[in-house]
């Protein structure tokens, strides 16, 4: 991705297919996000960068967040395919993971939830929303 195109992205703020995080949390709450990317749209979620938009850069060592990235995507099921960059934006090391939006026929659950994208927030999935979005992939057929 070509830092011009990545800053363009920061400025115009997080949405269904971006998400801020100024550090890496949780690997629960990466892999809650990145399941709801891929079970919406698709998505980018960026670390080293604050909710409005402020690029902080990572504090820390970009090798232990890809591996704590990676933790994330293993607690998935399925995990679904994800690329991780590195970027230096305004000389901060910043870190996109893209996720790909899932086969129509399949979705991503973390310990057996589902999660979505609901504008710039990961919703749980419960009751019939759960039967609606199975129904919609035509998982649930009744």
């Amino acid at each position: 991705m070509e830092a011009e195109n990545l800053k363009r992205i920061i400025a115009e703020g997080e949405n269904v297919e971006v998400e801020f995080k100024q550090s890496f949390h949780s690997v629960q709450e990466i892999a809650r996000i990145i399941a709801a990317f891929a079970n919406t749209q698709g998505g980018l979620l960026i670390l080293g960068v604050k909710d409005k938009g402020t690029i902080e850069g990572i504090k820390e060592n970009p090798d232990i967040i890809q591996q704590k990235i990676a933790q994330a995507n293993a607690i998935i099921h399925p995990a679904p395919l994800t690329n991780v960059e590195i970027h230096t934006l305004e000389h901060k090391k910043i870190i996109v993971v893209v996720v790909h939006k899932a086969d129509s026929s399949v979705f991503h659950s973390v310990e057996g939830v589902i999660f979505v994208r609901l504008g710039s927030t990961v919703q749980k999935l419960e009751g019939q929303s759960i039967v609606e979005f199975l129904r919609n992939r035509q998982i649930l057929l009744f």
